[in-house]
């Protein structure tokens, strides 16, 4: 008479690395889709309108009853602040994205490796920096509508 299998044993390494390795794609997914902002392609910013800058200086003293001004004109490209502060906050939604993708690679070698406190530590890293990319991405959605004014 042979006695009842005994159940097989699940390793608690996996109930870490599938929860670990689904929040890494929905990072990926998330990401990819916040950058977005919106349905339409970010406008390159409208060329900076021309400036002309007119001064005009008095001529050498004369006498009181006649006075001579001389015109100068220079043209200054100028470009608004507002179109500054949009290229600071594209720039820092940049970095943080880099730091995601860098951050996911180093999740998906440390499930591949079945490393779960290595991959604990990257979960955590990745959900502070989800808080970072969604404020990045406001400031730069913002940024862009007054640049384009």
């Amino acid at each position: 008479m042979s006695s009842p299998a005994a159940p097989a044993r699940k390793s608690s390494l996996g109930g870490k690395i599938l929860p670990g390795a689904i929040l890494l794609a929905t990072f990926l997914v998330g990401t990819a889709i916040g950058a977005s902002g919106d349905d339409a392609p970010a406008a390159a910013p409208a060329p900076a309108a021309p400036v002309t800058v007119t001064a005009t200086a008095p001529a050498p003293p004369a006498p009181p009853a006649a006075t001579e001004t001389t015109t100068v004109e220079k043209r200054v490209e100028v470009t608004p602040k507002a179109c500054q502060e949009f290229s600071d906050s594209a720039d820092r939604l940049i970095q943080l994205l880099a730091s995601g993708y860098d951050l996911a690679a180093e999740g998906i070698q440390q499930a591949g490796n079945q490393d779960a406190s290595g991959l604990d530590r990257t979960t955590s890293k990745i959900e502070d920096l989800t808080d970072d990319v969604t404020e990045a991405r406001d400031d730069y959605n913002t940024d862009q509508a007054a640049c384009n004014g």
